[in-house]
Parts: C-alpha cells; sequence; structure tokens
C-alpha cells in the first residue's frame, strides 16, 4: 500500500478494470502532490445539493473516492463513518465521491444498508477521479483550508489511527 510519502512519478498500482474485489496491476503514473491545488469538481450529492469543491474553501476537506463494487472501499467505510462522525462538528467536511455506480439508487441503498450518514456525491461518468489521477479505488485526499492537497491515501484505510494521523495533520497545519 502507498501513502503520501510519493514525490514526483513512481510506479503504482492501476485498476485492472474487471472484477468486483480492487485487484489492480502495476502502471507508471505521475501522481499529485502534497501541496498541488486539488482539481476542482462540481458533483450531484445523494439527497441533498449539488457540491462545488471550490466552494469549501477555509474548511478541511476529506475526499474519498468509492464505488459499492469495490470489497476494499466497502472495508473502510466503517472507519471513515466513524471519522466523520467526530470530526464533522470540527470544521472537516468529508465527501464520499461515488464512481461509475449506476444507478444512483445502489449507492444510496448501501449507505442505508449500512447506517452510513456521511455526505454522497454522485459521478457517474467517472470524470473527476481523473483530476486526481486516482488509478484504483478507494483513494482518499484531504485537502486543506487553503484548496491544497494537505494528505492522501492510495488504497483501503485500514485503522482509525490511519485516517486520525493524517486528518490531524492537515489539521494542525500552518496557513
Amino acid at each position: 500500500m502507498l501513502s503520501a510519502a510519493l514525490k514526483g512519478p513512481d510506479t503504482i498500482v492501476v485498476p485492472s478494470g474487471t472484477g468486483s474485489t480492487g485487484l489492480l496491476s502495476k502502471a507508471p503514473v505521475d501522481r499529485l502532490k502534497i501541496g498541488d491545488p486539488a482539481p476542482d469538481f462540481r458533483l450531484a450529492q445523494l439527497g441533498g445539493d449539488p457540491v462545488q469543491l471550490s466552494s469549501l474553501k477555509g474548511q478541511t476537506v476529506l475526499v474519498n473516492f468509492w464505488a459499492t463494487w469495490c470489497s476494499p472501499c466497502q472495508d473502510e467505510m466503517p472507519i471513515l463513518q466513524r471519522a466523520y462522525l467526530k470530526y464533522k462538528n470540527q470544521g472537516v467536511v468529508f465527501l464520499a465521491v461515488n464512481v461509475r455506480d449506476t444507478p444512483a439508487e445502489n449507492a444510496k441503498s448501501y449507505f442505508k444498508n449500512n447506517n452510513l450518514t456521511m455526505p454522497v456525491l454522485l459521478d457517474p461518468t467517472g470524470d473527476v477521479p481523473g483530476g486526481y489521477r486516482v488509478t484504483g479505488y478507494p483513494e482518499t485526499y484531504v485537502i486543506d483550508k487553503n484548496g491544497k492537497i494537505g494528505e492522501f491515501h492510495i488504497g483501503p484505510i485500514t485503522t482509525d489511527a490511519d485516517l486520525e494521523t493524517k486528518l490531524q495533520t492537515v489539521l494542525h497545519e500552518k496557513a
């Protein structure tokens, strides 16, 4: 598993394009780096108004790219939910960007059946992850108050402590 320590082009994993397990294969990719501007996007929100990332400047934002058919994504959802409940009133916005899941009912049912309450944005075409150079699911980005990549995590987050460390790093950065 790779983390935010990457600098410049590295060999990382990319989706195979088949299957529901999130199995990955190797390919060279020029990753976004810490300090790079977070690519802006506007997406429909499940059960709410559309969200424009740039309108959240001044807040810390966690963006998680996931899909209901991705087993590693499902594995990390309880960790993201616990962090959401802890940080939602502390100036951290959580956005679970559901990618290429159609119909939208898939994401709605998954969240309802698993008692997940964080906001879900819908990207049925999968265009937004391209701006982030996402190569597999899940991938998580913590965007600082200035709209820059503060931390990121490639692959599933496996412990509460891993996510806590990333959030705390960005929350305690000097502006």
